[in-house]
């Protein structure tokens, strides 16, 4: 099939859209279209691979949105976050996946501090550590970090345990497969709800 690296602006029609589901078109930008339609509420959206977008400041024009899904996403120069300041500001958003090869600290800092996220997905991003923020998603039932170069040694002062891992009560789906693992994480046993 021809890849598409824009998407039609015809789009924009289409008011009453509440899913966007672009997972297997690539863009050579970030489709500003998107924020015309608001009633969205859910976007999954696939960055092209290499390149550093600047994703428009405009989610403050999505305020139904509760999912976000964005693959290959990368800090543009013009900012120290992935994503604009407008995103945090987004008070229903519940389900959050964010594939990206860095993080930045400040970034996981804002998300722990703006949302009550039930789901949270970061696989692939260099983490090292589960940052002690993240104890503050006192509602996260699901929480995904495959490939994330976390590292867990007991006497390591970046150990899950100093992190607070045993703070998310509400886990009921946890996966940190694909890990730097040299211990299991006992904390992990005091996670009463989990089922996978």
């Amino acid at each position: 099939s021809e890849d598409i690296y824009n998407l039609p602006k015809e789009i924009v029609q289409f008011k009453n859209l509440r899913e966007l589901n672009l997972l297997r078109t690539i863009f050579d930008e970030f489709p500003k279209e998107i924020f015309e339609l608001s009633n969205l509420e859910k976007i999954y959206i696939n960055a092209k691979l290499n390149v550093s977008y600047d994703i428009p400041d405009k989610f403050n024009q999505l305020p139904n949105l509760t999912d976000f899904s964005m693959i290959n996403i990368r800090t543009s120069p013009n900012r120290d976050t992935l994503l604009p300041e407008s995103f945090y500001q987004l008070s229903n958003l519940k389900k959050l996946e964010i594939f990206s090869p860095s993080f930045p600290k400040r970034e996981i800092d804002l998300l722990s501090s703006s949302f009550d996220l039930h789901t949270l997905n970061l696989s692939g991003t260099l983490l090292w550590i589960i940052p002690e923020s993240f104890s503050k998603f006192k509602n996260l039932e699901v929480l995904i970090l495959h490939g994330c170069y976390i590292e867990y040694e007991k006497r390591h002062e970046h150990s899950i345990k100093v992190v607070g891992l045993e703070k998310l009560t509400s886990l009921k789906v946890l996966d940190l497969s694909d890990n730097n693992f040299k211990q299991f994480p006992i904390e992990i046993l005091n996670l009463e709800l989990l089922e996978e």
